[in-house]
């Protein structure tokens, strides 16, 4: 039950990992041309048809946002000094975080990120995401499963922190307590 659970799960992560993948693949990316009317429509259409409910991205190499769906007022700025922000662009790997705090509004999101690419392949940033870990598609998935099987069943991120649960209350609490789990993770 566990490994079925976990391939769905890791199914939609890849699939919303390609919608970040697809900005680049519509072949409109050019962050030179100071027309960013291409760019915004990619933008809009990854965040429609994405589990990205708080938002999408684009960033330069060096980790500066360069536009934002829906628009927010305040990004204009540097997101190097976010853990999976400057891991992609250092890497330049997709990345998934585990949950992470915004501040200074204290809000919990899971960044994905994939580095971007021109038309001619070469790479000029970061296309990301921000995941709600509340977001109705996990809890969904688990809720159906739960009661199913009527058991308890809890996502938890790297850190031990519960993403999503058939029980509310349990989002965004830590389980691991003696580091069991977040040590099985890296193991797969």
């Amino acid at each position: 039950e566990a490994q079925i659970l976990a391939t769905s799960l890791d199914h939609i992560l890849e699939d919303n990992l390609t919608r970040l993948y697809d900005i680049s693949l519509s072949d409109k990316i050019d962050v030179t041309d100071n027309s960013w009317i291409p760019e915004q429509a990619a933008l809009k259409e990854a965040y429609h048809y994405s589990i990205f409910s708080d938002g999408v991205f684009l960033l330069d190499k060096m980790g500066n946002v360069l536009l934002t769906y829906p628009p927010r007022e305040g990004w204009s700025i540097n997101l190097l000094g976010i853990p999976p922000v400057s891991k992609v662009v250092t890497e330049m790997r997709p990345v998934i975080s585990s949950v992470f705090t915004m501040e200074p509004s204290r809000r919990k999101v899971i960044f994905a990120l994939v580095p971007l690419k021109n038309r001619n392949g070469e790479i000029v940033g970061t296309a990301g995401g921000l995941i709600d870990p509340t977001n109705y598609h996990f809890t969904r998935i688990l809720s159906a499963m739960a009661s199913e099987k009527q058991m308890n069943i809890e996502l938890v991120d790297g850190l031990g922190i519960v993403i999503a649960s058939n029980h509310s209350e349990r989002i965004l609490t830590g389980i691991d307590h003696n580091k069991f789990l977040s040590g099985l993770i890296p193991e797969k």
